[in-house]
C-alpha cells in the first residue's frame, strides 16, 4: 500500500459546525469497488467535549452500491467527497485517545464536527499499490 498524508486539522475551541456526513468515494466516477483506505491518527484525546469521528456503523459495500443507484445525480458528478445526509440518522460517535489510528474504507459515510475543546487530527490516504 502507498500511504499519503492529507492533512493535519485543529478544530479549535467552541468550534461548532454541524457534522458534514460524506463519503470520500464519488460512485459516479470512480465506481463502487473497493478503491482506497482512509485514515486519522488521533494527536488530541477525542471525547464528548472535543468531538471526534462520526460513521455509519456496519455500512457494507452492497448497501453503498445500493445507496449509489438510488442517488444517481441529473450530471456528471466528478467531485471526490459526496455528501450523503439522507443517512445522518445512522450516525454514530467514536472518540479516541492520543495515538490511536483508525482506518476505513473510503466508502463508508463519515464526518466529524468540534466541539468545546481543541480536537487535532493527523489525516491519511492509503491507495494500493
Amino acid at each position: 500500500m502507498l500511504e499519503i498524508i492529507d492533512r493535519c486539522a485543529l478544530m479549535p475551541r467552541n468550534f461548532s459546525v454541524e457534522s458534514w456526513l460524506h463519503f470520500d468515494h464519488n460512485p459516479w466516477h470512480e465506481g463502487i469497488v473497493f478503491c482506497r483506505f482512509q485514515g486519522m491518527l488521533i494527536l488530541t484525546n477525542h471525547n464528548n467535549n472535543s468531538r471526534g469521528l462520526e460513521y455509519v456503523k456496519d455500512f457494507t459495500p452492497e448497501m453503498f452500491a445500493q445507496w449509489a443507484d438510488l442517488h444517481k445525480p441529473t450530471s456528471d458528478c466528478v467531485q471526490p467527497v459526496v455528501p450523503c445526509p439522507d443517512l445522518k440518522s445512522k450516525v454514530q460517535g467514536l472518540y479516541a485517545k492520543t495515538g490511536t489510528l483508525i482506518i476505513w474504507d473510503s466508502r463508508t459515510p463519515h464526518g466529524g464536527f468540534g466541539g468545546v475543546e481543541e480536537r487535532a487530527t493527523l489525516y491519511f490516504t492509503f491507495h494500493p499499490s
